[in-house]
């Protein structure tokens, strides 16, 4: 039939069955074993219950789940303890983790032989006082109408949290529940998956759930990721959090993002200020946040690189993009020729060419009627963060200072030197020019 009609796979339900008939539970295993033989690919599984699990051990290899009927009209069963101790129970028969599934009740229980009575937990909720406000409540008063009354004894919001938050911790298969027909209604009938007494919503507070897959995680950011520019900003993060009196911690934050606040309780939107990055490299930083139950999501900030300009902006536009530091550092000299990269900026020349000297000396008679050294070098009137200094010497070792020569806006400058040059008795005297970067 599986494979006639393409179905994924088989669920088989086995209760009931006496403990100690080990014949019948034999029976049942070769059962498994011709099941699987037949559709090895096939998605398997078999649900039994807290009284009656004796599977054989040697084959429960074939069987992908067991999801385990932790609920039942006895009273006894339903509860987190007996779920627990129940898990216990499995483990020591065989059963390993990967195939254990535990569950919760959608439904209330008068207690043994009392089907007919037993109630929707939608029904519940809706009809017994109390329910609604209180999440820790596990059983209350259902009017039947004719003037009959019994407890009913389910699972409220906090024991199913509770069983969800044991399997999680456990690391067991699963979670499984009967069923989503029962859990909480809007008005036209249909799930509520947004009504705070949602059992499957309590449960995803620790487990995940296929029913609800575009459902937002219980504890989540509004954002993911987030981009701010280069000179700094801010952006709005909301802490999603289903629990009010959920606690929440940054966790882990970058040094240059601050934010608003560093903890709180439940929905709270929190402020992350980036400091201005003067960095040409654009940089992320991932902020994480943790609740009080240990769960974490993280924001992923992104901010722009700074934009280039001066020296910076001309390295960019005259090497390679992978070009090594020690060629496009100030004082290197790629091009062979002795001209360091900073010279060549201020001048104008192309870093990887070489070139003659920048700078031209000539003699030439001032308005004083004498002879005077003069020094002319083309300028980069877009190198606006260097400074063009002459500098004389009389032995080429030690250098002083004749002051700072104006370039804005120029693409040529010249010098003269103050100092007339004589025909006799006069020392040697050189000059150069110097450039820095303001």
């Amino acid at each position: 039939m599986v494979r006639k009609h393409q179905l994924d796979g088989l669920d088989l339900d086995f209760e009931w069955i006496d403990q100690n008939d080990t014949a019948a539970w034999n029976n049942y295993g070769e059962l498994a074993r011709a099941i699987r033989a037949a559709s090895p690919d096939m998605f398997f599984t078999i649900s039994l219950h807290t009284y009656y699990y004796k599977f054989p051990a040697a084959c429960m290899r074939y069987v992908d789940y067991f999801t385990f009927q932790n609920y039942g009209p006895q009273i006894d069963v339903n509860g987190y303890s007996s779920m627990v101790s129940a898990c216990r129970t499995y483990r020591s028969w065989g059963y390993p983790d990967s195939k254990i599934m535990l569950s919760a009740p959608f439904q209330g229980t008068p207690g043994a032989g009392q089907g007919a009575d037993i109630r929707a937990y939608r029904d519940i909720v809706s009809a017994c006082a109390g329910v609604r406000e209180d999440p820790s409540l596990d059983s209350a008063s259902f009017n039947y109408g004719g003037g009959k009354v019994k407890t009913l004894h389910f699972n409220g919001v906090d024991t199913v949290r509770k069983k969800a938050r044991y399997i999680s911790e456990q690391k067991v298969a699963g979670f499984m529940y009967w069923d989503l027909g029962m859990d909480v209604a809007d008005s036209s009938g249909k799930n509520n998956y947004f009504d705070e007494c949602c059992l499957l919503r309590a449960a995803n507070r620790y487990v995940s759930s296929t029913a609800y897959p575009d459902t937002p995680a219980p504890f989540a950011l509004s954002s993911a990721g987030e981009t701010v520019p280069a000179g700094g900003g801010a952006v709005a993060v909301e802490v999603q959090s289903e629990e009010k009196a959920l606690g929440w911690v940054v966790a882990d934050c970058p040094d240059w993002i601050s934010a608003s606040a560093v903890s709180g309780i439940g929905r709270t939107t929190v402020i992350l200020t980036a400091a201005e990055n003067k960095s040409a490299d654009g940089r992320f930083g991932t902020v994480i946040f943790r609740s009080s139950d240990k769960q974490e999501c993280s924001v992923i900030i992104t901010q722009d690189g700074a934009e280039l300009t001066g020296y910076d902006k001309w390295v960019q536009d005259s090497f390679p993009p992978d070009a090594a530091a020690d060629r496009t550092a100030a004082d290197a000299v790629p091009a062979g020729d002795g001209i360091p990269n900073l010279m060549k900026y201020a001048t104008g020349q192309d870093p990887l060419k070489p070139c003659g000297s920048v700078t031209k000396v000539t003699l030439e008679e001032g308005e004083d009627g004498c002879m005077h050294l003069v020094l002319r070098w083309p300028v980069n009137p877009q190198a606006t963060d260097v400074k063009h200094e002459v500098e004389a010497s009389t032995d080429l070792v030690d250098w002083i200072s004749l002051g700072e020569v104006e370039t804005a806006g120029k693409t040529a400058a010249e010098f003269w030197d103050a100092e007339p040059v004589r025909e006799s008795g006069m020392e040697r005297r050189f000059l150069r020019l110097k450039v820095t970067r303001e």
